[in-house]
């Protein structure tokens, strides 16, 4: 799908440009980051492009949980278990990363979706509940040092 495509191309842009942590004057690396992507999927609309970034110390943490202790032997995190709060945000979660794009050396991961409506309603409708497809792609780098 051309649309497919586009965001993935999209996404890789994105990623090169912020991990070189370049900032224009005038803006902020997450607008920086947002105008990449927009340049490149000049097919999409952007105000329906949602981004995520996640960073992590090591490759090895990306889409794992923040360890704990499960005393009760469930095998899942309970409210009140003991746990590393890697990402510093006060609570336990099911993925370690810290939301941003990272410092130099650190690992981010960018996932971006994107609500894709068939050209004709009747066709959405029959293929998808709602008349779209949510198309997701990622990219990981490891910022540079900067």
């Amino acid at each position: 799908m051309l649309s497919e495509g586009v965001l993935e191309s999209a996404v890789r842009q994105a990623a090169r440009s912020g991990l070189t942590g370049y900032t224009p004057v005038g803006m902020t690396r997450d607008e920086y980051i947002l105008s990449e992507i927009e340049a490149e999927a000049i097919l999409l609309n952007a105000d329906n492009i949602s981004i995520e970034t996640l960073v992590y110390s090591n490759f090895g943490d990306i889409g794992q949980s923040e360890p704990y202790t499960d005393t009760n032997g469930d095998g899942y995190y309970d409210i009140g278990e003991p746990y590393t709060d890697s990402n510093g945000n006060g609570q336990w979660d099911e993925d370690m990363g810290l939301a941003g794009k990272g410092n130099g050396g650190d690992i981010v991961v960018y996932r971006v979706s994107y609500p894709w409506t068939f050209m004709t309603p009747f066709m959405g409708e029959f293929f998808f509940e709602d008349g779209t497809y949510t198309i997701t792609t990622s990219a990981v780098v490891r910022n540079e040092p900067f």
